[in-house]
């Protein structure tokens, strides 16, 4: 019997076994940091996804004081056209501009009638004959 080759075997065992305890200690660390990496892009892809909804919730507040504004500034403008366009306002405006206005002597105004041969439809396309013959040509 060899007494070396005990040892060789045992050796070959021995580096048999140590082997097989690297790889799987490598596999799990492989796994340990592959699973690092996906947390830390999800918590970071969170991050960003919290950042982006603040901003836009910013810029939702921003824009609903915008139109606030824009509703104010509306109905101030409507309450001064209907202040500007009032009679009492003409009157004075007349007055401060001293114009020289007058009620129309009775030639000066004339009734003007539309004919039975024009109906809505001709009148919307246009007073110009071009449109006239169009619609004619139409029908």
């Amino acid at each position: 019997m060899n007494i070396q080759f005990g040892q060789q075997r045992n050796t070959r065992a021995a580096a048999r076994g140590a082997a097989s305890g690297v790889w799987p200690k490598m596999w799990l660390a492989t796994k340990a940091v592959f699973f690092c990496i996906i947390a830390a892009a999800l918590f970071n892809v969170n991050i960003y996804l919290r950042q982006k909804i603040a901003e836009t919730d910013r810029n939702i507040r921003r824009i609903d004081r915008e139109i606030a504004d824009t509703r104010r500034d509306l109905e101030r403008l409507r309450a001064d056209y209907a202040e500007l366009t009032s009679w009492p306002q003409i009157r004075r405006r007349i007055a401060e501009l001293h114009l020289p206005l007058s009620a129309p002597r009775p030639g000066q105004i004339r009734e003007l009638q539309l004919t039975m041969q024009y109906d809505e439809s001709s009148l919307a396309k246009g007073r110009n004959g071009a449109s006239r013959k169009v619609a004619a040509r139409a029908r």
